[in-house]
């Protein structure tokens, strides 16, 4: 593998020019495809790519358990009020 600062990533006569990023992303998968396991660079830009997504998801999740707990609470103390 041969990279410069060109964004140029040459693998087994495979060239690939453009965006740096875009010959990373080739060349994570030529990795995984060559040899079955994940490239241990991608590794962190999946994760990078996971946060956003999954610490929303998780403020929803506590927002809605918040909200059922006020609401269970307020039904318990006037039970026949709805």
């Amino acid at each position: 593998t041969i990279s410069n600062s060109a964004g140029l990533l040459q693998t087994n006569g495979i060239r690939v020019t453009g965006h740096p990023s875009l010959a990373s992303s080739i060349g994570s998968d030529w990795v995984f495809w060559q040899s079955g396991t994940p490239d241990l660079f991608s590794a962190d830009d999946v994760l990078a790519s996971m946060l956003p997504p999954g610490l929303a998801g998780t403020l929803v999740i506590l927002i809605a358990a918040v909200l059922r707990r006020k609401r269970s609470r307020r039904t318990e103390v006037n039970p026949g009020v709805s």
